[in-house]
């Protein structure tokens, strides 16, 4: 039963972009569904064992303005409420082409992060131009009030304490706020106690989306990242670009050429002239894997 007091049932579309599973709830399909959207049925629904699962809710409504054709917002498995999901917009783009909503291959959408463009392409993946990144820990919403090594801003490097030693980071807008870490491996221990800490520890006001990467050379890295509200996902597309941006800046990748962003998920690839001002083209799979009705 849900807040209001009464019970329905609700239509939704599970999707996943390369692991990153999603939550396909839209007015397109059910009117009443603007009125369910309060965090707890939120994290009801998101739940992997009491609900559906999903590492995030999108929510799909035509748009009014002229700028954009449909609007999307992206609600985190915790019930926050998010400005950008790279790989969430090529799952918008999916169902709404899917489900007959597009004329075309492509399709403007709006969401808290601004306008994005996102079209189909040939051997079926989908395309997201992405909003241009923005650096500077302005940019992520870092607390001043914390400690912090700018000794090496110009390159955009900033370091946090850690222990006896220091996080060495690149933070990067997407839209959403981003820290990029270059590491030399992967150990999964460690990189939820760097995550955890980080976002414990109040250095980023409205928390962080934390990356941490392996360059392989100039055309293809190893990615793994780790969502605030959420934890670690298969795949994040957001992140990736955040972390080639930040390859390209510091000229460990190459710009204009895609590169391969290997993720636990599967693999983006990500485009990005270099230009502080052009935007990010992120490219990728989006499935459908079933649609049904949930008893709220």
């Amino acid at each position: 039963m849900n807040s209001l007091g009464k019970s329905m049932k609700i239509p939704f579309v599970k999707m996943q972009g390369i692991g990153n599973d999603f939550i396909v709830i839209s007015p397109l399909l059910d009117k009443n569904i603007n009125k369910i959207l309060q965090p707890n049925i939120v994290k009801y629904m998101a739940n992997r064992h009491y609900g559906i699962g999903a590492d995030q809710i999108l929510f799909i409504d035509s748009y009014a303005g002229k700028e954009a054709d449909y609007e999307y917002r992206i609600l985190n498995a915790d019930g926050t409420e998010v400005e950008q999901c790279g790989n969430g917009a090529r799952c918008v783009t999916k169902f709404l082409k899917s489900r007959g909503f597009l004329q075309f291959d492509n399709v403007k959408l709006k969401c808290q992060a601004g306008i994005l463009e996102s079209r189909l392409l040939p051997d079926e993946s989908i395309e997201v131009k992405m909003t241009p990144p923005k650096f500077g820990i302005k940019h992520v919403g870092f607390n001043m009030k914390k400690k912090i090594d700018i000794s090496l801003q110009s390159q955009n490097i900033f370091s946090i304490p850690w222990k006896n030693s220091q996080i060495i980071f690149s933070p990067v807008s997407m839209g959403n706020p981003h820290a990029v870490i270059n590491i030399n491996y992967l150990h999964q221990e460690k990189l939820e106690r760097i995550f955890d800490y980080i976002n414990e520890s109040d250095f980023f006001m409205q928390g962080i989306n934390v990356g941490f990467c392996i360059s392989k050379n100039i055309n293809s890295l190893n990615l793994r990242v780790f969502e605030r509200g959420v934890g670690e996902t298969l795949a994040c597309g957001s992140g990736a670009c955040a972390a080639v941006v930040s390859g390209i800046s510091s000229g460990n990748l190459k710009p204009n050429f895609p590169v391969d962003v290997k993720l636990r998920g599967g693999v983006l690839k990500i485009r990005w002239s270099g230009n502080i001002n052009d935007s990010v083209f992120m490219s990728g799979p989006a499935e459908e894997v079933f649609e049904g009705k949930i008893f709220l």
